[in-house]
């Protein structure tokens, strides 16, 4: 189960904060142009981008591939005022998530990333499991890393499988980076707990303490970094 959608924010508002992060970015002056004059022309034919993203993920993708919107998108699913359906994600080459959700938790990803090196995998390895699979699974369940359950993992273990769109292929990738995805949550935990609503705390200085409810850790084999990527990673889909 997801958590609850954030609140709607104002097409005005929407783009206003999406401005501001790309005034961030370093962009030559071309480039902010480009982007303001595609979200401006793309929330005035969609100010509702909940209801854009209820639309079927084929014709979402025709669209964003006309427009180049996916930035503005990818913006706002980092900010958790959006979500991502698994049948979107399925076909759509999702460039820039991961940095836009670890933007959101940057404690969490800090921690996932110790606690994949603690294990002794390798960089790259970590950095699959944390961007193609926590990543996309925050996208998808919204909140924190530190507010993931076994429950949260199973829910999306689930999600994936009803996803008809998802190749077999991707989703056996997929279940390798979800198996390695509990190992660094149970290892990044520094408190073990079995109620999944007491939700996540925090440490005196800060830092995230993950409730995560206690199952043997298990290595799973074929965890490799061989495995082909999670989703669709045509070029042709970006």
């Amino acid at each position: 189960m997801t958590t609850a959608w954030p609140t709607v924010v104002a097409a005005d508002a929407v783009l206003a904060g999406y401005l501001d992060h790309v005034a961030t970015l370093g962009l030559s002056g071309r480039a902010v142009r480009g982007r303001t004059r595609i979200a401006t022309a793309f929330l005035a034919v969609h100010p509702d981008l909940r209801e854009w993203m209820a639309r079927p993920a084929s014709d979402r993708l025709t669209e964003l591939r006309s427009t180049g919107a996916w930035p503005l998108l990818c913006h706002l699913i980092g900010r958790d005022e959006l979500r991502l359906d698994l049948e979107f994600a399925a076909v759509k080459n999702l460039t820039g998530l991961g940095s836009a959700i670890e933007a959101r938790d940057p404690d969490g990803f800090a921690a996932g990333r110790r606690a994949g090196l603690a294990l002794g995998w390798t960089p790259s390895w970590v950095e699959t499991v944390l961007g193609e699979c926590l990543a996309v699974l925050l996208a998808w369940h919204g909140g924190l890393a530190s507010g993931i359950t076994n429950d949260t993992v199973d829910d999306f273990d689930a999600a994936l499988a009803a996803t008809q769109s998802i190749p077999p292929s991707s989703r056996r990738a997929y279940r390798n980076r979800l198996a390695g995805l509990r190992q660094v949550l149970f290892e990044a935990s520094s408190t073990f707990h079995h109620d999944a609503a007491s939700g996540p705390a925090a440490t005196p200085n800060g830092s995230p303490t993950f409730r995560w409810q206690t199952r043997s850790a298990r290595r799973c084999c074929g965890m490799s970094p061989s495995e082909p990527p999670c989703f669709a990673r045509n070029p042709s889909n970006h």
